[in-house]
Parts: structure tokens; C-alpha cells; sequence
């Protein structure tokens, strides 16, 4: 950091006429605080490091914590500068598109003058803000120049001899230094004298019998630095960076003072038209004028108060984002990717909403086949519990309970997930997409981890107190229909949510090359498994006629009817290795066996709704003996 040019980030003049004022320009210009602003930081740790490091300071002395004062006023001053940019570019990037249209309207020139008049209040308001913020900088920067002297004067202070003795011998220390200084200058003196003679002479013949020639050189000057005392060494090492992190928070005190001066240019212009609503005409040519001005000022004050306000500060700018991307490289989905980052602008932002709507779309919209299914006659041959079919009302009520889940717990889930799973290295923004060879393998993991975690999590909500509290919500519906999915308690919700982001976490954090598109892509096929397995319907061609492994609906409807057995979600590995699928085979052999004994489908259907009934009395049986336990007694069994 240190030796930086940092003249080369200074913004221009927001109104420059020449072709530096021009947007790429003070894109460039603007995006590069937000760099100096980690800049800043790290001098600001490097400086108090050295502090404490410093033997004649240590980190007891005063100045230390003086300096983590300064260090934590900066912190404030910039986060406040943050809060003031948001609400700045939001009224900047507005300006133009309500002064312009309003010189052009119609409107009384009493409503005109309203509308001017709150404008000329919030202009005022937000210049003040960028004169203090610029102010505030100025000062923090003003603070750092001054604290090079206190290190300065505090070394000097060390470095004073305390006592008559100790006075006496740095006095005859200092009497030496100068007389050799001025022995030393002498010396120098004599030496460059002598050498000037010598360039003059290449050589120096002597007859001794023999001749010898001796060829002169060139001597190299002495060198001209002199030792300096250990206190000027030590403040040396501060003065270097001390420097650059002022002139570091000098820009941001310009950036500001760009701001305000683009607010002081809207302001006069407005204030003008105000002063003239009395003239229609004249009122108009300086709203127009004023959204001139605007525009112009947006385009400066915009890129700095967008970047500065960025809740991730190493994105600066989407634009920035695919600085060096080729889009004619990509596909149409790529481009679509991108162009979506591009229009929020914020990486952040982009990714937890189009999280959250890609789940609400893709679960709202899955269940909607099976509710057209639910209300046609012609389906419910398939229907694993003939008869008991959701009525509009208790689909409603569902409903509302899914949307409270989501909008509770699963928004916080889904929005703080994508920024911790960055951390450890997944991608989001970047293009190109994963191909498909590497997101399948990805997704395989991500559905056998979630199975099983899901199979041990989905059995500990049946113990007594969990059940009890949390997990009876979602057995509500003992035949179950697609929304009830996710019609669960909030605690519920959370706690089975974990195994669907812990597998693309562990992954990240072990491999790394995670692409939230291949997430999207798991969570899709998670939430289709979901509502397909509470659907309540066994079609010929459903997927586990064609996978066995897969557990499908006709699985996991006999959970909520039997209370018991499958507890695993997508696959029937863990319910048959712990064989907590007894009864299911039970089930399904004796529905077999019935199906060959009777004479006619009409018989057949008679004595398996008898049997269901049989099994449905078990489970009631069973979830009120789950419900009746109490912590230490002895676990009864249906």
C-alpha cells in the first residue's frame, strides 16, 4: 500500500466539460474508493501494530489507545457515510425523472410550486449531509496529520534523558555527534578534492628498471547520507504510511464535496424556477434547466454513492462485475444471468431475491397441478386414500401457514445463506454456468445427504416433547395433498431446512467450486419431490415405479397415515437398513395378497379401505401415545 499513487483515484469535477467527466470515467474514478476504503483499513491496523510494537510506545501508552479511538471514529463516520449515500442516490437517481416531466406537465402552477418547494427541502437536506460527511473526513484526515507529531514528540520524549548524570553525558553525546558531523563534512570535503585531481590522470608511468604502468579508475563518491538517531529512524517508519492514509481520506472529503456541489448547482437552479412560478414559461425553462443540471450531476454523484453504499464492498458495482466479460461468449441463459445482476446492481440483493422467488414460483407453482388434479373426478382412481379429498377451505388454511413459515423462517434462511456460503467459496455472480457433467454428481451428493440427515432429524420430531410441540402441525393431514409440503411449524421448518443447505455448504467448504446455479437446480428438484410426495396420488408412471430405491408418495403417505415407519424423504435406503419399514411391508404384502384373493376390483377396494381404517386407528393410536409422554418416563409402545 505504501508509495501507492493515489492521485490517480481523485474524482473529477462532477461538470467537467472535457471528455474526463465522462461516465466510464468517473466510474473508474468512484469504484476505486472503495478499494482505498480497505486500503484505509488495513493502514489504520498496520499503523497500530507498529504502535504497539514500538519499545519506546508499547501498547499500554496513551497514544495507542488514542489512535483505536481514531480508528473507531472512522468506522462510525463511514458507516454514517454509508446510511447518508443510500438515501442521496436514490434521490439523485430519481431527480431527472420527475423534475424533467414536471416542467412538461400541465399541472396548476400552485401544485408546481408544492412539488418545487419539497424538492428545494430535500436538495438542502441532503447538501448539509454531504457538507458534514465531507467535513467529518476532513477532520479524521486533519487528526491523522497531527498524530505524526504526537509520535514524533512522544519518541522525543523517550528519548530525554532523565537525571543530572544522564543529562550530563547525552550533552557530551551530543557535543560528539556534531563534532564529528563537522569532521565528517571536512573529510568529505578533502576526498572529493583529491578525486576531482585524480579523474584528471589515466595513468602514471615509473621507470624502475622496468616500466610500470598504473591505470587510475574513477573513485565513487563517498556517500552522502549520515546516520541519523534512533528517534528520526522510528518516527520515519510511521511518517510513510501516516501519509498515504491521509491522502486516502482526502478523497473521500473530495468525493463528498462533489456531491454537495452538485446538490448546491440543482438547488440554485431549482430555487430559480421557484422564484418564478409566477411566469409559467420562465418556471418551465428552469425545471428543464434544472433537470440538465441534474443529469449531469447524477452521473457523477451516482457511481460514488452506489458504490460506497454497497453492502458488499469488494463487488464495488455490478457493472464493475463483468468488467472483463465477453458476452458474446455466452449462452442466452449466461446473458440472462448476467443481465439480471446488472438490473438489481446489488450482487447481494440480486441473489436473496431471485432465491426467494425462485422458491415461492417453483412450490406454488408444483402444487397447482395437484389442486386441478384434487377438483377432477377422473384422478382419484389413483388417490392412495380414496375419499379424502383436501376441500378448498383447508386447502386456504394451509396456505397461510406456509406463507407465515416462509416469510418467518425461511427468508432469513434463504437470504443470509447465499453471503456464508460465499464465504466459503461459492460462486453466484460469475459466469459462465456450471456444466451439466459437474453439477449431477453435486446434486446426487446434495439429495443422498439430505436423505439421510432428514431420516435421523424427521425420527428425533416423533419423540414425545418434539412431537408434541413442534412436529403434530404437519401430521394434521393423515392423507396428505401437495401444499401441506411444507405446512409445518416454524421450528419444524428450520430444523429439516438445515439438511436441505448443509450439504452445498459442507461441499463449499471442502471443495470450494460450488455454483448457486447448481443449488438452484438441487432446490428445484428438492421442493418437486416434496409436493409430489404429499400429493396423495400413486400414478402408473410416477418415479418409483421406475427407480425402487425412490420413495415417491405412496412411501410417505403411509407415514402420515400409519404415524409410524418412513421416515426417510427422497430415497427408502435408511428406513430399509434400520428397519423402520416393518410395517410398510407388512402393508404392502397383505394389499397384495387381497388383491389376488378378491374376485373383482369392487371387492378389492372394499377390503383395502377396511384395512387402511385398521392401520389409520394404529396411528392415532400411536401419535396419542407419542403425545402422552412425558420426559423420563419409560417410552410406551403402541
Amino acid at each position: 500500500m505504501s508509495g501507492s499513487n493515489t492521485s490517480r483515484t481523485r474524482p473529477p469535477p462532477y461538470n467537467d466539460p472535457s471528455g474526463n467527466g465522462s461516465a466510464t470515467r468517473l466510474k473508474e474514478c468512484f469504484a476505486n474508493l472503495v478499494k482505498d476504503q480497505l486500503d484505509i483499513q488495513e493502514l489504520f491496523k498496520s499503523v497500530a501494530g507498529k504502535l504497539e510494537t514500538t519499545p519506546q510506545i508499547g501498547e499500554c501508552h496513551t497514544l495507542c489507545e488514542e489512535w483505536n479511538k481514531l480508528r473507531q471514529s472512522h468506522r462510525k463516520v463511514y458507516r454514517d457515510s454509508q446510511h447518508n449515500a443510500g438515501q442521496c442516490a436514490s434521490f439523485l437517481n430519481n431527480y431527472v425523472e420527475v423534475i424533467v416531466p414536471l416542467s412538461q406537465s400541465r399541472l396548476p402552477l400552485k401544485d408546481k410550486k408544492l412539488m418545487i418547494m419539497k424538492f428545494i427541502e430535500a436538495i438542502t437536506a441532503h447538501q448539509d449531509r454531504a457538507r458534514k460527511s465531507a467535513a467529518k473526513f476532513h477532520e479524521i484526515g486533519k487528526q491523522v496529520e497531527i498524530f505524526q507529531l504526537k509520535i514524533a514528540s512522544a519518541l522525543r520524549g523517550q528519548a530525554e534523558p532523565s537525571g543530572f548524570f544522564q543529562s550530563v553525558w547525552s550533552g557530551f553525546e551530543e557535543i560528539c555527534m556534531s563534532i564529528w558531523q563537522a569532521l565528517y563534512k571536512l573529510l568529505k570535503a578533502i576526498v572529493d578534492s583529491f578525486h576531482s585531481m585524480l579523474a584528471r590522470i589515466r595513468t602514471i608511468r615509473f621507470f624502475c628498471g622496468i616500466r610500470v604502468d598504473i591505470e587510475f579508475e574513477r573513485y565513487c563518491q563517498v556517500s552522502s547520507e549520515t546516520h541519523e538517531i534512533p528517534t528520526k529512524v522510528t518516527a520515519q517508519k510511521f511518517k510513510e504510511e501516516l501519509k498515504e492514509l491521509s491522502d486516502k481520506l482526502s478523497m473521500f472529503e473530495e468525493a463528498w464535496h462533489t456531491v454537495r456541489l452538485c446538490c448546491s448547482d440543482l438547488l440554485t437552479t431549482v430555487a430559480m424556477a421557484n422564484s418564478l412560478t409566477s411566469v409559467p414559461a420562465a418556471c418551465d425553462k428552469h425545471l428543464e434547466s434544472a433537470g440538465v443540471v441534474g443529469s449531469r450531476g447524477v452521473v457523477s454523484a451516482w457511481f460514488w454513492l452506489g458504490a460506497m453504499n454497497s453492502t458488499a464492498p469488494v463487488y464495488e458495482s455490478a457493472g464493475v462485475l463483468y468488467a472483463n466479460t465477453d458476452f458474446t461468449q455466452l449462452n442466452w441463459l449466461e446473458t440472462q444471468w448476467a443481465a439480471w445482476y446488472l438490473w438489481i446492481g446489488n450482487p447481494v440483493i440480486a441473489t436473496g431475491l431471485m432465491s426467494f422467488l425462485l422458491h415461492e414460483i417453483v412450490y406454488f407453482g408444483r402444487c397447482v397441478p395437484w389442486i386441478i388434479i384434487d377438483a377432477i373426478p377422473y384422478f382419484r382412481r389413483w388417490k392412495l386414500q380414496a375419499g379424502k379429498v383436501p376441500s378448498p377451505k383447508e386447502q386456504w388454511e394451509c396456505t397461510k401457514q406456509v406463507l407465515y413459515s416462509h416469510f418467518t423462517i425461511e427468508l432469513p434462511l434463504i437470504w443470509f445463506f447465499h453471503p456464508m456460503a460465499e464465504m466459503f467459496g461459492m460462486s453466484t455472480w460469475q459466469v459462465p454456468l456450471p456444466a451439466l457433467k459437474i453439477m449431477v454428481p453435486q446434486v446426487a451428493f446434495f439429495f443422498v445427504f439430505e436423505d439421510m440427515f432428514h431420516y435421523f432429524a424427521h425420527q428425533a420430531l416423533h419423540w414425545g416433547p418434539l412431537y408434541k410441540h413442534i412436529h403434530k402441525i404437519h401430521h394434521k393431514y393423515s392423507a396428505p395433498f401437495g401444499l401441506a409440503a411444507e405446512y409445518a411449524h416454524p421450528a419444524e421448518v428450520a430444523i429439516l431446512g438445515t439438511g436441505t443447505l448443509a450439504g452445498p455448504l459442507l461441499y463449499c467448504f471442502f471443495r470450494g467450486d460450488l455454483h448457486i446455479f447448481t443449488m438452484y437446480v438441487w432446490i428445484t428438484l428438492r421442493l418437486f419431490q416434496a409436493v409430489d410426495a404429499h400429493s396423495g396420488y400413486d400414478f402408473p408412471w410416477s418415479l418409483q415405479h421406475i427407480l425402487p430405491f425412490w420413495s415417491g408418495a405412496e412411501h410417505h403417505d403411509f407415514h402420515h397415515m400409519a404415524f409410524v415407519n418412513n421416515f426417510s424423504t427422497s430415497f427408502r435406503w435408511c428406513d430399509r437398513l434400520f428397519g423402520t419399514d416393518d410395517k410398510y411391508r407388512q402393508y404392502c404384502l397383505r394389499r397384495e395378497a387381497m388383491k389376488k384373493a378378491s374376485a373383482n376390483q369392487k371387492d378389492f377396494i372394499a377390503l383395502e379401505k377396511k384395512m387402511l381404517a385398521e392401520i389409520e386407528a394404529e396411528g392415532v393410536q400411536a401419535e396419542a401415545i407419542a403425545e402422552s409422554y412425558r420426559y423420563g418416563e419409560k417410552e410406551k409402545t403402541a
